[in-house]
């Protein structure tokens, strides 16, 4: 559908996770360059609390050199609802669906691995995944993706681990949950402001003293995508999410479902 779209001329934007496969995702980036449209991909989860305030703290370098990163993406649903996520197609799991978003946020922070570690699971017994480990090795900084549709008591979904310290960070941000309850920025004040229990924790070690700081999370705005896609297109400004990094998301799911069948480490491979 979005090839048809930019064959008829028009900007696009497609939803995460973009494409089944790495080399349909570059076909979709060569196509809309030689015919001069705008292609974006919608990663909502770069406007959003919760990984706002780890950019936060991952600039501050209050961490010192940041050693081990780890991200959950957890729910707890232990039946099936019918939905095709579920059903042994391409593109189904939980890797391609949730995995997505844990990957892009990865390469927002560090950039691509340069190896990549995967367990792959049906833990319900269904058709497709519905759990995931991943490592993305970077030199001196391991980083593990990890979801679980069998989480009844939520772990962080956040903890950095540094030289000075370690950052938590537990609640995921409210703006779904307003959304399908029918509230919008209009109806609702403080729009994407998480609950100040949701705040994270940084615990420093300061000339040879604790020192422990809550840390309030910015506002989620998943508006501040849309924003953007009307600056790129009226202002040519440039894109939040340029589709390399989704075409990059696609191909690390690939090398994750190889490594997973293979029961191996492999290494990142550069599209483009």
């Amino acid at each position: 559908m979005a090839k048809q779209a930019l064959f008829a001329g028009k900007n696009v934007v497609v939803d995460k996770p973009f494409t089944v496969t790495s080399a349909e995702a570059l076909d979709l980036i060569q196509l809309a360059k030689s015919k001069k449209l705008f292609l974006s991909v919608y990663q909502n989860r770069r406007f959003v609390s919760d990984f706002l305030a780890v950019q936060k703290i991952i600039h501050s370098k209050r961490l010192g050199k940041i050693v081990e990163v780890t991200m959950n993406f957890d729910r707890f649903r232990n039946s099936f609802n019918g939905n095709w996520r579920e059903d042994l197609v391409p593109g189904s799991g939980i890797l391609y669906d949730l995995g997505s978003h844990l990957i892009d946020q990865a390469i927002v922070f560090f950039g691509l691995p340069e190896f990549i570690t995967a367990d792959l699971r049906n833990q319900r017994g269904g058709n497709a995944n519905d759990y995931f480990e991943l490592k993305l090795d970077y030199p001196g900084l391991k980083v593990n993706l990890r979801s679980s549709m069998l989480v009844k008591i939520p772990g962080p979904i956040f903890k950095l681990n540094g030289i000075n310290g370690t950052f938590e960070k537990f609640g995921l941000d409210v703006q779904e949950g307003d959304l399908t309850a029918g509230l919008n920025p209009e109806s609702k004040s403080n729009w994407g402001q998480e609950p100040i229990e949701h705040s994270g924790k940084l615990s420093l070690l300061v000339n040879q003293q604790d020192v422990t700081e809550t840390i309030v999370s910015p506002p989620g705005d998943y508006r501040i995508y849309y924003q953007n896609v009307y600056d790129a297109l009226v202002k040519n400004e440039a894109l939040l999410v340029d589709p390399k990094d989704a075409m990059n998301t696609i191909k690390i799911i690939e090398i994750a479902l190889e490594s997973a069948n293979k029961k191996c480490t492999l290494p990142m491979e550069i599209t483009v």
